[in-house]
């Protein structure tokens, strides 16, 4: 038994490290493509079905905004019946 626990406890530290990720992603190691990103505006919309009807619940706006030096993000969720607006 004791041969068994000592077996499995190998053979977990040696497929954790196996299936780790090889380098850890930081804002300064960040292997991302930013030619593909693009500034763009995109609107969705948030339903929930109840039985068979399709209620809308809110709205989602994302902007991105693409420089030279970053890259900004800025989503702006609209609730339908939230009292913030």
């Amino acid at each position: 038994m004791k041969k068994a626990l000592i077996i499995f406890a190998i053979s977990l530290g040696v497929s954790s490290h196996v299936f780790s990720q090889k380098t850890s992603l930081t804002p300064l190691n960040n292997s991302a493509d930013k030619s593909f990103i693009k500034s763009e505006t995109s609107n969705m919309t948030w339903s929930m079905l109840n039985g068979s009807n399709k209620m809308e619940i809110g709205n989602i706006q994302t902007q991105i905004q693409k420089d030279d030096e970053k890259t900004t993000i800025i989503t702006t969720i609209n609730m339908k019946q939230s009292p913030v607006k």
